[in-house]
């Protein structure tokens, strides 16, 4: 049961930074556009 829970929290993890990476990627292309328009 603890390796299960320990292999659960390192998905969690992966996929909360790679959600993340995604995000500020986002946020970052809303931004410079933003600017350019400017």
């Amino acid at each position: 049961g603890q390796a299960l829970l320990k292999q659960g929290i390192e998905d969690l993890k992966l996929v909360t930074r790679r959600y993340a990476r995604r995000q500020q990627r986002w946020i970052r292309n809303r931004f410079i556009r933003r600017t350019d328009r400017q």
